[in-house]
């Protein structure tokens, strides 16, 4: 593999991968990529009759509670009028649907434990908070997390 920058001063920036197939590798380059282009990417919550301008990333996970939409910090918890499905469609690829009502920050997952008769438990980093994974997303979750994270395992 090798690394070209090509230099038009009148153009839109642009990245373009080249590959023979979409292999794990391209997959955590693009990855990489998406993450440095939305790293300072900002949401719009609410708390109380206030809005707040939270990055993206001090977002551990997004839950379903009583019809409302929260978004949780490490020491937090927002609303938003979005819908997950809607959240799922605009957040970065570090955002994974952990459960039909919970999407997750994986950057932000200190651990998993898994559960084989119900949901697993997921613990993030800096924080006491924690959110569950449903059996039927778990396997995906763990597989992505490795992914977007470049972890062996």
């Amino acid at each position: 593999m090798k690394l070209k920058v090509e230099i038009y001063p009148d153009s839109e920036e642009e990245i373009i991968i080249r590959c023979n197939e979409r292999s794990d590798r391209v997959k955590r380059i693009e990855n990489a990529i998406e993450n440095l282009i939305n790293e300072n990417a900002e949401i719009v919550l609410t708390l109380g009759e206030s809005e707040f301008y939270i990055p993206k990333k001090q977002i551990l996970f997004f839950e379903s509670d009583n019809g409302k939409i929260c978004a949780h910090t490490k020491d937090k918890i927002y609303y938003t009028k979005l819908s997950l499905s809607t959240l799922e469609s605009f957040l970065p690829n570090y955002f994974l649907r952990a459960s039909k009502s919970c999407i997750i920050n994986v950057l932000s997952v200190k651990y998993l434990t898994h559960n084989l008769t119900g949901p697993s438990k997921i613990g993030f980093t800096g924080s006491e908070k924690i959110a569950f994974a449903s059996r039927s997303y778990y396997k995906y979750l763990k597989e992505r997390i490795y992914i977007i994270r470049g972890l062996q395992g």
